[in-house]
Formats: C-alpha cells, sequence, structure tokens
C-alpha cells in the first residue's frame, strides 16, 4: 500500500489514521511511531501550526504611547532627515518583531547599522536616534571675542564705507572672514542690508538686548512683565528720520 506523505501532512486526520492502522496491524507500530514522529515535527515547523516567531531580542524594544507616535511622526515627516526617517523606521520594525536582516535588506542598509540603533534605542531612548556630537577643533573665538564683534558690528561703521564687511572686521577684530560671517549669521546680522538694518548708538546695546530677551525667556515667578512700544496712532516725539505730515499743517 503507497502512501503519500504529502497528502498526509495536509490531512488533519492524518495522525489518527495512522493510530487506527498501527492497531490493526501490531506489526506496523514502530513505522506508525516513526510517522508520527514525523507529522508531529512538521507540524512544529509549519508556519499555519503556530504564530511567526520573532527575533531574538525583539522583547526588549517596548514602546508606549508617546514613543510610538514620536517614531510614527518621524517616518511620514515630509521635513525631516533621511536618516532619521531610517532609524525611526527600523526601530518601529524591530518593535513588531521582525528580524534585523529583513529590515537591513528592505532599506538597503547593512545588518550591523541596524543593531548599532537598536543599542542606541535601548541605552538612550528617542535621543539616542540623533546624532552624536562629532569631535573637532576646539573653539578658539571666545564669548568675549564674539561680544566685541557683535558690538563693533552694531555701533560702529568703518571710515572708509557705511558699513562693515567680513573682511574689513575680520582685518580689525584679527580673525578670519568665516569666523566673521559666522558669528553674523548666529547672531542674525545684516549690516548690509541698509533698509532693515539700523545702528544703535547705545554702548551697551547688546548687553542690554540679552537681559530683556532672558527676562521674557525665563521670568521670574509669580511675575509680571509689562511692555510699551509706540503705537501706530501715537507720534514719536523725536525721530532720527522726518516724517510724512499726517494732516494738513502739521509740520
Amino acid at each position: 500500500m503507497n502512501v503519500c506523505p504529502g497528502s498526509l501532512l495536509q490531512c488533519s486526520s492524518a495522525t489518527r489514521w495512522i493510530e487506527s492502522l498501527a492497531a490493526d496491524f501490531p506489526g506496523l507500530c514502530r513505522a506508525a511511531e516513526t510517522s508520527l514522529s514525523f507529522l508531529t515535527l512538521a507540524s512544529a515547523r509549519s508556519p499555519q501550526a503556530a504564530h511567526v516567531s520573532t527575533m531574538p531580542g525583539a522583547e526588549n524594544i517596548q514602546l508606549d504611547g508617546q514613543a510610538q507616535e514620536a517614531l510614527k511622526s518621524l517616518a511620514v515627516s515630509r521635513t525631516s532627515a533621511v536618516r532619521l526617517w531610517e532609524r525611526a523606521t527600523i526601530i518601529m520594525e524591530l518593535a513588531a518583531g521582525r528580524a534585523k536582516q529583513e529590515i537591513a535588506q528592505q532599506l538597503g542598509l547593512a545588518r550591523q547599522t541596524v543593531l548599532r540603533w537598536e543599542q542606541r534605542f535601548l541605552q538612550l531612548g528617542l535621543e539616542g536616534l540623533n546624532d552624536a556630537p562629532r569631535s573637532g577643533r576646539p573653539r578658539t573665538i571666545g564669548p568675549e571675542k564674539i561680544a566685541q564683534i557683535v558690538q563693533k558690528t552694531t555701533c560702529e561703521t568703518p571710515v572708509d564705507s557705511t558699513h562693515w564687511s567680513t573682511r574689513s572686521l575680520a582685518t580689525v577684530m584679527e580673525v578670519s572672514a568665516c569666523s566673521i560671517g559666522r558669528i553674523w549669521r548666529s547672531q542674525k546680522l545684516q549690516p548690509h542690508r541698509v533698509k532693515t538694518f539700523k545702528l544703535s548708538n547705545d554702548p551697551l546695546f547688546a548687553e542690554k538686548t540679552a537681559d530683556i530677551v532672558e527676562l521674557y525667556l525665563n521670568s521670574p515667578p509669580d511675575s509680571i512683565v509689562w511692555s510699551a512700544d509706540e503705537q501706530c496712532q501715537l507720534q514719536a516725539l523725536m525721530r532720527t528720520q522726518p516724517s510724512m505730515p499726517c494732516a494738513p499743517g502739521h509740520p
């Protein structure tokens, strides 16, 4: 009697059939036991018999609601960097139980890259997905020098020009022109734009601005900040530039 093993695996009553066959033919008991062992092993390895096994260590990544929302926002954002999208996708796929090799093939990365970001996330959380501080040359221009450059930019003008340039101010301050450009960009200074930039004659302009900004950003507890500014319906008594008359007969 020829029996196809494939048909037995597909039949739900294959086990009971083998047991009845062994009862009718005692000489086939050993073969029946072997067949039962084979069916048990095949069913254990079958994807339909049990849930898909997750990757080793996948249970270590547990995402709460806040972390899951943050990762989803990075994964669907159109303005975030590609590297952040890749890292968020790696963590979400690992939390879902996918293997590192599958995630690496899906994203076109190396398996070591997936492993590195998994370890960073387990150690530092969401902060670990950001770039680590890179080593480099320490700063050669201190805060005092930067304050002098800002004060000279905002309170003084060169003798032979209407405004400072990066090269002219670099020559006076004995720094590079690239350093002057970086300081201007960090302080949002644009002395070449005359229409939107006005010099202040106050020598302590930078210090007063820093104090006022600090007062707004970090106000003392139980404090009230009052600010007064010129309104459109009011006219300042002293102006640096002449204004148009508001009404006939008004100087």
